[in-house]
């Protein structure tokens, strides 16, 4: 009975429970699912690649980011409440959309959108205020600059080209800078100054300018003095661009020539157009502007064009550009026919004398070909009109430079021969005046007194006791000689008359001037008489002859500040040549000698074994006086690499001047073994340039082969390592082109004191080759770079004999030679 009620009351509890799970009661609403809640801030604005935040709060789920339109947002962290935002660059303002969704566990999903105004950042605003660049100066630029919508981060100066500008601050707002000194026009500068705000956005500005130069001015005021000119077009070729003006109808005109204040090449070349022909030019050249009186005319006329034109040919047919090339050109300008060239462009310019085609004046001075035919038209067609024209032109005062232009007469004048560069000029005359109207000439074994007297352009010479004796050669004229005679006396072996020649008066003329010396004429004349005599009992008593004679030399003075010997230079031995004036066993009257000067003042000449006393003057030349009183004086001229040019003068023991010449003087400086200075290379010799001194020996940079008079230029000595070689000169058979002859063989040695030897059978014909009867001895004294090659500076001295068994005599020297080391083929080689 138990187990029936329990299991009833199971059954029961079984169907009551089926019953709820059924809803059976109908009244009961089931649970709804909860919507998720999501909120989000306020739109935002974000400058352009700056980042920021956006945070959602809502219930929970899961969140996400996403951009809806606008440009391209990086988003970051977009799965989480916050996400993070950084804006792109944008050129204009723009606006982003976002929307945030929130998706619950019920999987349902709420949506907000919120705007990002993206701000384009904007760029630094810069204002510079650039003053122009003035040379030698010292200035600031400043950049003022502000950021809208920011702040400035960086400043950064930089300089592009032109001229170092050297600054400082480039970092800074404010550069500071130093503008150096130029001397050239249009130096163009180029700077930037770069800023940069704190968004990285940067602005740039550009300055570019040009150098604003230090200008001097310098009037010139000049005449033209042919009439021929007047109103003609003057033009001044100076600096980059020319200078033009008009000469009136007198012939006068002014210019302003303008250069840098830093400029020393302040040469200017002046050019005088005729008004109705512009083929025919006259020239002059202004040396240096700054030196110039600015009261003195500038002449331009035949004489100053001329002298141009010389000066062309002598820097190889280009006008010279710097005082360098001017220097270098005068030394080296052939003057000798200057007024025969003057006539001739006067002849022109006046239309005596008609061009050559597609020629002009300029060409006819500087063309020698061009010049030789027009000079030859002239003679035959107008004879005597040249020789007519220079005695015009010579005799009227207006032609020449006037007595301002002369130069310092209390400097001493110097007649110097022209010669190519590298070469120091040679010369032996010179005047020397006194206030009082006194003066001396110095020449060759003269030293005579004068009166001088100065009017405008002419100083005349007075000569009260200048008389020497001389034999000339039997001819038709000769103290009246006629032919007849003159043949006679030479039949009877009268081969020479002697002359007794008496200065009377000489004048000096300026022609032209430049800047290391002036172009003169300078005319002696001199009265010729001979003593009677009888001639197979005809009494030949010629009468008196004034004879005139002219000359066109270049002149020089000592520097108005001179360089000076200094005891420091005197530690090594010099080079200097001596003069005797008496003859000596072994040497010549001028010959070179070797000086040793001691610290205390003492010293001694080596080719001649004296001693001497030395001592620098105050005016800073060198005096040195020998053990028997006699003295010589050296005074610098001007100084060629390691050469000085100097003019010396040479005293006897009484004090009295016997003679003053130009020549060269240097330090004996060298290294190394002589043996191996003097070798040759293989098919070189070393040439002989003594003679070569001349620009007559040259062609342009190159030594002619064969000069005007038909000399051969090339010979010279080979010295080859076997101590054997040849004396090298042109075979003629061969002209024009070179070919080395080498047919006298010599031998070589070289002593202890390495003064070397050159034996040779050259010039002998009395001597087999094998016995050597011409010997050279070579002291070396100096090795430089020369014109071609190596050049040698040597003492020379020259021995020979007739008879194998005679001893050696000596024949000349010690001289100075300049070998220069040369190929074979230096001749064949195009200039």
């Amino acid at each position: 009975m138990t187990t029936l009620r329990q299991s009833g009351l199971v059954t029961l509890l079984l169907s009551t429970l089926l019953l709820h799970g059924c809803g059976s009661d109908s009244n009961e609403t089931p649970p709804q699912p909860v919507a998720p809640q999501l909120s989000v801030g306020a739109d935002i604005t974000l400058k352009e690649r700056r980042s920021a935040t956006l945070t959602a709060a809502g219930s929970s789920g899961t969140f996400n980011w996403k951009q809806v339109s606008g440009p391209d947002l990086l988003l970051t962290s977009a799965n989480t409440a916050t996400v993070n935002i950084q804006a792109p660059s944008v050129s204009t303002d723009s606006n982003a959309i976002l929307q945030v969704s929130l998706t619950n566990a019920d999987n349902q999903t709420v949506s907000k959108q919120v705007t990002v105004f993206i701000k384009n950042n904007q760029p630094p605003k810069i204002s510079v205020n650039f003053k122009p660049y003035q040379e030698k100066t010292s200035g600031s630029f400043t950049v003022e600059a502000t950021d809208p919508d920011g702040t400035i981060k960086s400043y950064e100066w930089k300089q592009h080209r032109g001229p170092d500008l050297k600054m400082t601050g480039t970092d800074t707002a404010t550069v500071h800078y130093t503008v150096p000194a130029v001397s050239a026009p249009y130096q163009f500068v180029t700077i930037s100054v770069l800023v940069t705000d704190d968004d990285g956005e940067e602005t740039k500005h550009i300055y570019d300018s040009y150098i604003e130069q230090n200008m001097r001015e310098f009037k010139l005021t000049g005449r033209l003095t042919d009439a021929a000119l007047a109103g003609a077009t003057v033009v001044a070729h100076s600096g980059p661009l020319p200078i033009v003006t008009k000469a009136d109808s007198n012939g006068v005109f002014n210019l302003t020539v303008s250069a840098d204040d830093d400029e020393t090449n302040l040469l200017t070349i002046l050019q005088a157009i005729k008004a109705d022909n512009n083929k025919l030019s006259y020239y002059a050249l202004v040396p240096d502007l700054a030196s110039r009186k600015a009261t003195e005319p500038v002449l331009i006329n035949a004489f100053s064009t001329a002298w141009y034109a010389a000066l062309v040919g002598a820097n190889h047919g280009k006008s010279p550009s710097s005082l360098t090339e001017l220097r270098d050109a005068e030394s080296s300008a052939i003057v000798e026919k200057m007024t025969e060239q003057a006539a001739v462009a006067t002849l022109l310019m006046t239309d005596q004398s008609t061009l050559p085609d597609a020629s002009s004046l300029y060409k006819v001075l500087t063309d020698q070909q061009v010049y030789l035919s027009v000079l030859d038209d002239l003679q035959a067609n107008k004879p005597g009109l040249i020789v007519t024209t220079e005695t015009t032109l010579l005799a009227d005062p207006q032609q020449t430079p006037s007595a301002e232009q002369w130069p310092a007469l209390t400097r001493p004048l110097y007649e110097v021969e022209p010669v190519i560069k590298g070469f120091s000029a040679p010369g032996s005359r010179s005047y020397q005046l006194a206030d009082n109207g006194t003066g001396q000439y110095l020449d060759l074994g003269w030293a005579k007194a004068f009166q001088w007297q100065q009017q405008h352009n002419v100083m005349t010479l007075t000569w009260p006791d200048f008389r020497y004796d001389s034999f000339e050669s039997v001819q038709a004229g000769l103290m009246g000689l006629s032919a007849e005679l003159a043949e006679q006396l030479r039949r009877w072996n009268y081969t020479s008359l002697p002359i007794t020649n008496t200065y009377q008066h000489s004048t000096l003329q300026l022609l032209a001037t430049g800047v290391d010396g002036s172009i003169f004429r300078v005319t002696d004349t001199v009265l010729k008489q001979m003593q009677p005599f009888s001639f197979f009992g005809q009494l030949i008593a010629p009468p008196d002859q004034q004879v005139t004679k002219s000359r066109i030399v270049r002149i020089v003075q000592t520097p108005e500040q001179p360089q000076p010997f200094v005891a420091a230079e005197l530690n090594t031995d010099w080079s200097v040549s001596r003069y005797l004036p008496k003859a000596y066993t072994d040497f010549q009257n001028f010959y070179r000698d070797r000086f040793s000067f001691n610290p205390d003042g003492t010293g001694r000449s080596h080719n001649q074994s004296q001693s001497f006393r030395w001592q620098i003057n105050a005016d800073g030349a060198l005096h040195i006086i020998f053990a028997d009183n006699s003295a010589m004086q050296l005074h610098k001229i001007r100084q060629l690499g390691e050469i000085w040019q100097i003019y010396q003068r040479h005293f006897a023991a009484d004090g009295t001047v016997q003679l003053g010449t130009m020549h060269s003087t240097f330090a004996i400086n060298l290294s190394g073994e002589a043996d191996k200075l003097i070798l040759n290379a293989p098919q070189h010799y070393w040439q002989e340039m003594n003679a070569l001194r001349s620009p007559q020996a040259w062609t342009g940079n190159k030594i002619r082969l064969q000069a005007a008079d038909m000399t051969v230029n090339a010979q010279g000595y080979q010295i080859s390592a076997d101590h054997t070689g040849y004396f090298v000169r042109a075979d003629t058979s061969k002209l024009p082109l070179f070919s080395p002859l080498l047919k006298h063989k010599h031998r070589w040695l070289l002593s202890s004191d390495n003064a070397g030897s050159v034996i040779t059978a050259e010039g002998n014909v009395f001597c087999s080759p094998e016995a050597f009867c011409y010997q050279r001895e070579w002291r070396l004294l100096k090795t430089t770079q020369g014109l071609i090659g190596k050049r040698l500076y040597l003492e020379e001295i020259a021995r020979s004999r007739f008879d194998p068994q005679d001893p050696l005599r000596y024949l000349s020297g010690p001289s100075l030679m300049i070998y220069e080391e040369v190929p074979y083929n230096y001749f064949n080689q195009p200039e």
